[in-house]
This record gives structure tokens, sequence and C-alpha cells, in this order.
């Protein structure tokens, strides 16, 4: 086929899922095609792409579709619009801000209209946002609520953040918080987004701001530490190992309380607790060890220069232990977090015919995809060539990378 065909084929097949989804559409089906003429005629959000078949526009043509069906809320008809000479992000948000944006609205806002999981709540707080409403007026269905200084964080936080988790960023901030203990209680923690217990996590916050545990991995420590012994059951803390399952369904502390404690006191206890799970780990187990679940993440091969490189996933406690001991740092310390799912472990490795050199060692958040650590030996930064397989992998398999990464 040449590149022409290529090229004609592409448009019939996006052409025809356009049509499809129009004719799923009734009242709104004339708003849609004012849409996607406009898009088509002054930007490139939905241009053909030869070989990739229209999986890459589903996104924007059912965020068309949410835009067409609250066409009443368009504060300027979309035939005004003009897309700018930027990128794909840009040029969506250039959109949805000049069909529904009477106020400022955040820019991490806008991509909830491309949510695959639809969530009604999140489009109806953008319109109210754009309506100049305050984020404290909106009936949200999380628990919770905002202050006043929390709602001017919320409209400042940053662009790669989802509603849900903006919340707790500007709860954080509004307490004391710096920009990066933010960053790193929301995407390492509990506290990505709103809990049942928000005035005991509140109490922790405030405990973590007002003593300021160095380093950021301590107050993460902190809050996965009380998550474990105030609300997990004792069956989830012990099962990594497999050697508790009797240790029943109700958490090992569930009084325990952060008021009153110093910094120094629940270090103890947290030093006391690693103390007594190295124990566990030297007794026979009960029955065999088993590892995790894959995360669904793919692993990563490619050849350059005779070279072979693989980005894979590390599934068990001895993996995490053998790749600690060659590349000594403590990342055998994620075997919990990776049972629970909160992160995932990959080891990039260097094949040379028979020889394989360990490269690296990476943290990936499974729930949002996001590269938050890369370290090679003793905790050291990834090397030029290590970073350029690290982003294609991450390309690969739509990974982003932490903020400040």
């Amino acid at each position: 086929m040449t590149s022409t065909n290529r090229k004609q084929h592409a448009k019939r097949q996006l052409d025809d899922r356009i049509h499809k989804l129009a004719d799923s559409l009734t009242h709104a089906r004339q708003s849609f095609w004012r849409l996607i003429q406009i898009i088509r005629a002054t930007s490139t959000l939905i241009v053909p792409l030869p070989g990739l078949g229209t999986k890459a526009h589903e996104p924007v043509l059912r965020a068309c579709m949410r835009m067409a069906d609250q066409h009443g809320q368009w504060a300027r008809s979309p035939e005004a619009w003009a897309g700018p000479i930027a990128n794909s992000a840009v040029q969506f948000r250039s959109l949805v801000g000049h069909l529904f944006d009477q106020y400022p609205v955040p820019n991490f806002m806008s991509r909830v209209w491309l949510d695959e999981q639809d969530k009604p709540w999140e489009l109806e707080m953008y319109l109210h946002l754009a309506a100049g409403k305050s984020i404290r007026q909106f009936e949200s269905p999380v628990p919770l609520r905002l202050t006043k200084s929390a709602a001017a964080y919320f409209m400042q936080a940053p662009d790669d953040l989802v509603p849900m988790t903006a919340l707790r960023w500007a709860h954080i901030r509004s307490l004391g918080g710096d920009g990066q203990l933010a960053r790193e209680l929301t995407s390492r923690t509990i506290l990505a987004g709103p809990t049942q217990h928000e005035p005991f996590w509140d109490s922790v916050i405030r405990f973590i701001v007002r003593n300021q545990p160095k380093p950021l991995d301590e107050s993460v420590a902190i809050v996965n530490y009380l998550h474990e012994q105030k609300f997990q059951p004792a069956n989830a803390v012990w099962r990594p190992c497999d050697w508790e399952a009797g240790s029943g369904r109700d958490p090992l502390q569930p009084d325990i309380d952060i008021q009153g404690r110093s910094l120094r006191s629940l270090r103890r206890h947290m030093a006391n607790w690693e103390s007594e799970v190295a124990l566990k780990h030297t007794l026979p187990p009960v029955k065999h060890r088993k590892g995790w679940n894959q995360s669904g993440i793919f692993p990563f091969k490619c050849d350059r220069r005779g070279e072979v490189w693989t980005v894979e996933e590390l599934l068990t406690r001895e993996d995490l232990s053998v790749e600690g001991g060659i590349m000594r740092h403590c990342v055998a310390r994620y075997a919990h977090s990776c049972h629970c799912n909160r992160s995932s472990i990959w080891s990039m490795k260097v094949h040379n015919g028979e020889q394989r050199r360990r490269v690296l060692t990476i943290e990936v958040i499974p729930t949002t995809k996001t590269i938050c650590q890369a370290k090679g030996k003793l905790d050291s930064p990834p090397s030029c060539e290590a970073s350029e397989i690290l982003r294609l992998w991450a390309s690969q398999e739509g990974l982003r990378f932490r903020k400040g990464f």
C-alpha cells in the first residue's frame, strides 16, 4: 500500500468512526458535528494517522460527544474558535476554555472531558468553576471539604493532577505543606484522594508539617505505617510473606493516634515494627511463599548497538532483595507496597552476549502509571543512555513521569 493509499485508508477509518458516534447521539448530534467540523478546519486534534487506526483519536471524539451534550452551557460558538499552533494538549485545553469558560478554570480540569471512565461529577465541577463559582460551593461526592485557603490552592494545582488528587494537594498546601511534600503524599500514599477518615488524616498531615521529617521518604513511610496499623486487616498486613494468614481481619492497632506523639516516639514505634517484621521473615514459612500480581504494565526490550536493553518487573520479595543487594539500595523495603499494588518495581538491565548488568531500579505507581523514581547503584541518578531507554519504555506503555523527575 502506497503512502497516499495509507492516508486515504486512515481517513476513511476515522470518518467511519465519527459517523458511528454521531449516529449514537440524539439531541446533541448537530452540536457534535459543529465541533468536528471546526476542529478539523483549524486544529490537528483529529488528523488521520496512517497505521494507527482510530484508537488515538477516541478520547477526543468521546470528549466532543460530552461537550456536545452540554451545548446549552456553551459560552461561545465553536465556529469562533481557532486552534492555536501548539501541541494537542494545549489545543484541546483551548477548545474547552473557548466553549465553556466565563471565568478562569485550572488547566488540569480540562482533562476531565477526556476521562475514559466518564465521571459526571467531574464535568459538573468543571462547569461550576467555568461559571465563576467557588470550588467550596460545589457539592462534591467526596468527604473532603476545603477551607478558603485550600480553595485558593486548588485553583493553582499542577497541570498533571486529576480533580480528586488536586483536592488533597490543595488540602496539604493549606495546612502548611510545601509543593514537594504535597506531591509525595498524593502520589505514594493513601492520601492520593479523600478518605473516609478525614479528621485522622488531617491530624497526620499537621503532624508531618509541624515536625518536617527528613528525607521526604520518611513522611511517606509515616502515612503508610499508620494506614497499615489503624485501617488494614492484620491478614493483609502480614500477607506479603503468607506467614500470618490467621492473624485476623481486625487492624493491628485500630486505636493508634498521632495526637500527643513526638516524631521521636513515632520513629521508635516504626523501628520496632520493622524489627518485628524482620524477625517474622527469619521464621520458617507456614506455606510456600508467593509473589504478587503483575501490574498490567508490559516489559520492554530493545537492541542498541549490539547490546540488548530490558526492563522487567520484580514480582517477589527475593527479587527485590537481590536487586537491592546488587544495586546497594533499600528497594527490598518496597515488598509490602508492591503486594498492596501501591508500587511496582522494575529492573533495567543491559545484556552483552552472556554478560548481564543491572543499570537502574525503577518505581512505578500502578494506579496512575507514573514513574516516580529511577535509581542506579548507591541511589545514583540515571545515565543519559539509561534515561533514554527509560523514556522509550514510558512511551511504549503510556507512562508519565512525576513532575520534577
